[in-house]
């Protein structure tokens, strides 16, 4: 394997993790849920949270490491149109073309929308690859599973211009009224 496959962030980690948050609640007690007191179904809903991170961080890393080892193995290509004539097909446009197909898989195995698949790449590929201390907290369970997708998204921000309106902050936008 190429070091692009072997190089990411220690995924095993949150195996464990799960398993000291997940075990205990399920066999903590004999007792009915229903019969819970208050405390402790605040204290297991917080530590499903905390798996519910795991997982999320682990779904992350399938995705993203499955799409940066399509990507290293895209190749350029000769392609042929319907009329017989050739073109090569750049080794950037293969590599888009992968992450483009590895979401619509996506799309079909989960039963979800096309764009929600792409997204979910999309922000696999932003936290996994460009935000690993993120994805490590999320993998450990010090995170909510939704802080992922607020680290992942690139967001505009609206700031006071002038006291004449707003501006846009981390794009080339103007003044908002």
């Amino acid at each position: 394997m190429s070091a692009v496959h072997d190089s990411a962030p220690d995924v095993q980690s949150g195996i464990g993790a799960w398993t000291q948050i997940v075990e205990p609640l399920f066999h903590a007690t004999t007792t009915p849920m229903t019969e819970w007191g208050e405390d402790s179904m605040v204290g297991a809903a917080l530590e499903w949270e905390k798996a519910t991170a795991i997982a999320a961080a682990q779904q992350t890393a399938t995705i993203a490491l499955l799409v940066r080892r399509r990507v290293a193995d895209a190749r350029a290509m000769e392609l042929t149109r319907q009329d017989g004539s050739t073109y090569r097909m750049s080794l950037t446009k293969a590599q888009e073309q992968e992450v483009a197909f590895t979401a619509t898989e996506f799309a079909a195995a989960l039963t979800m929308t096309q764009r929600f698949a792409q997204d979910k790449v999309a922000d696999a590929i932003a936290l996994f690859n460009d935000n690993p201390v993120v994805w490590a907290s999320l993998n450990r369970g010090e995170i909510c599973a939704w802080v992922q997708r607020v680290v992942a998204t690139p967001r505009v921000f609206l700031e006071v211009c002038d006291g004449e309106g707003w501006v846009l902050s981390g794009c080339s936008g103007g003044i908002l009224g």
